[in-house]
């Protein structure tokens, strides 16, 4: 069984999002695999903002990961920094801090493709919801999800 972690910069939006809809997937696809999330920041200045960092990484959450998926490259970087004994995978999803999960994509067709989720996720100024990020989601985790699957036959 692999585990699988999401990490964004607060562990409030993005990767608790992304952790449960891979935890769906998992579940509904009948395939094995654990999954959790964190975030790379408790800084003051989101202290003061009132915004807690439900989960800070550390370590031993990279310990227990077997493949890592963080929200944008710097976080890869910043992890190798930090912990520079981790060797795990780093993936980037390269979806950037304006992503709401109230956010209604009505402009966004149902069948977009990845580059298009991509490009609506990173134009500058503009929010993006569930369709655009779980787009990203289905193009970048379920080949790593399927990819365990064959390896556990």
């Amino acid at each position: 069984m692999k585990n699988y972690l999401f990490v964004c910069s607060a562990n409030r939006l993005r990767s608790p999002y992304a952790e449960e809809w891979t935890r769906c997937y998992i579940r509904e696809n009948r395939l094995e695999g654990d999954v959790m999330s964190a975030g790379l920041y408790l800084t003051p200045e989101l202290a003061k903002k009132g915004i807690r960092t439900e989960v800070v990484l550390t370590e031993n959450i990279l310990k227990w990961s077997d493949m890592t998926f963080v929200m944008q490259e710097h976080m890869a970087r910043e992890i190798a920094e930090r912990f520079p004994g981790y060797r795990g995978p780093v993936v980037s999803l390269n979806v950037p801090d304006r992503f709401s999960p109230s956010e209604v994509d009505a402009d966004i067709p149902t069948d977009i493709t990845y580059y298009e989720a991509l490009e609506y996720a990173n134009t500058p100024g503009k929010r993006f919801g569930r369709r655009v990020f779980e787009k990203i989601l289905e193009t970048t985790v379920v080949p790593y999800l399927e990819v365990a699957k064959r390896e556990a036959v």
